[in-house]
């Protein structure tokens, strides 16, 4: 799965992008092991943006509101590397797996009772 790194030019800010392991659907974001918010997809990716280059964003027109677009995670979760495997993200102690098996209290899909349906 890509993980990408974009600088944004003119501020010298860095905003990260990776795949998911599955796609879109709605995904559970984890910091200190505890469930924080659930996220939607619709593109088949994340990003970690600054807050500072979204405030910018915003000042400039280009977005709304950004607090609606995700969660903001407090910069002292988010220490050392950002690491993803198989479109799950580590960085810190934050966690946000995407992969169907990587949250083991998720409920099983009924439909999958049946291999026929998965």
């Amino acid at each position: 799965h890509y993980i990408g790194r974009v600088e944004h030019e003119p501020t010298g800010l860095c905003f990260y992008t990776w795949s998911t392991a599955y796609g879109d659907g709605t995904y559970k974001l984890f910091v200190d092991d505890e469930e924080v918010a659930q996220l939607c997809v619709d593109a088949g990716c994340l990003a970690a943006i600054p807050v500072n280059l979204l405030e910018l964003w915003r000042e400039q027109g280009n977005i709304g509101s950004y607090e609606d677009l995700g969660h903001v995670v407090s910069a002292d979760k988010l220490q050392g590397e950002l690491v993803t495997e198989g479109g799950d993200a580590y960085w810190g102690q934050m966690r946000l797996p995407t992969g169907y098996n990587a949250d083991e209290d998720e409920e099983e899909d009924p439909w999958c009772e049946d291999e026929s349906f998965c």
